[in-house]
């Protein structure tokens, strides 16, 4: 018996050969030689490939939390989207000549395939290149250069972040207080106004 379990675990950790102990099964008995094909073959293919993929994914899931790796690939990510964008302004830019592109640039291309798919893969889904152009013109100059379309993009893509959220509302808060304050003094000299009459 310890014979045999040595002989099993030699043949599938690679100690000795298995074609060799399935031929001296076989002179004893052909059906040996089928149930030693299936061990091995069971053990190669369904417990070893098992036993790889566990470590596989253990390697892996423990690489994800590497904040080094986490750097990088952000930084990878950050720089095929920046390829991207500057694909998409070259896509909306007609004459090479010009650094900048325009309103007529932008609407003329907007409906075209390459600029939806690129537009889309960039996740910023704007409704027309109108909306686009004027979310993206930050100096008001009506043109817009590929850095301001770059940091515009990167502006634009996915959906509100809290950050975001929060910046709006302050600007909220700030507007408010001005509006109140000019009613309070709209109001205040009417009544002075009133008292004059």
């Amino acid at each position: 018996l310890h014979t045999a379990m040595h002989t099993l675990f030699r043949s599938v950790s690679g100690g000795i050969d298995w074609g060799m102990v399935a031929h001296t099964l076989g002179e004893v008995n052909w059906i040996w030689t089928y149930l030693f094909s299936l061990y091995v073959a069971f053990c190669m293919f369904a417990v070893l490939n098992v036993m790889t993929g566990i470590f596989c994914q253990v390697a892996v899931e423990s690489s994800w939390n590497d904040p080094q790796l986490l750097l990088q690939h952000s930084m990878v990510e950050r720089e095929r989207q920046h390829d991207q964008i500057r694909q998409l302004f070259q896509s909306f830019r007609q004459e090479t000549t010009r650094r900048k592109i325009t309103l007529i640039d932008i609407e003329e291309n907007f409906d075209d395939e390459g600029v939806q798919g690129l537009m889309n893969l960039l996740d910023i889904y704007p409704e027309t290149g109108w909306s686009l152009f004027k979310q993206l013109d930050d100096n008001g100059d009506a043109s817009i250069s590929e850095e301001e379309f770059v940091s515009g993009v990167f502006r634009l893509k996915g959906t509100a972040k809290s950050w975001d959220m929060e910046k709006i509302m302050q600007e909220q808060r700030g507007l408010r207080k001005i509006l109140d304050a000019y009613i309070a003094n709209v109001g205040t000299g009417s009544d002075k106004r009133a008292g004059r009459g």
